[in-house]
């Protein structure tokens, strides 16, 4: 009997049905209590990557001076990087892997030269 409620189990398994990313854009609040978009205000150049990292850090490199939320959207639109199963990866994702690693920085507004 444990069989077939593997069986059972592995199907209702499979026919669940694929659900949408939410891309959520990070922004600050201002005293008014409108929001204000954050921007990627400096991206590291010349670090070397290869393969999903190269392409993802090539879509952030073109973002740099823009609001997160267009890299965001960028990337959940036409990912630059499908992994072997063909399911896109989050977008946040791959934008909080560079923050940690220090490759980008996130801020309200552009730094002064």
């Amino acid at each position: 009997m444990s069989k077939n409620r593997n069986k059972q189990t592995k199907t209702v398994a499979q026919a669940a049905p694929a659900t949408t990313q939410t891309v959520s854009a990070p922004a600050t609040v201002t005293d008014q209590g409108t929001a204000k978009p954050v921007l990627i205000t400096s991206v590291k150049a010349g670090v070397k990557y290869r393969g999903a990292r190269e392409a993802w850090y090539k879509v952030l490199c073109d973002h740099e001076g823009k609001p997160a939320a267009d890299f965001l959207a960028a990337c959940t639109k036409t990912p630059p990087s499908l992994p072997k199963s063909g399911v896109p990866e989050k977008a946040s994702g791959w934008l909080r892997y560079f923050l940690r690693s220090g490759v980008a920085k996130l801020g309200d507004t552009m730094p002064t030269a």
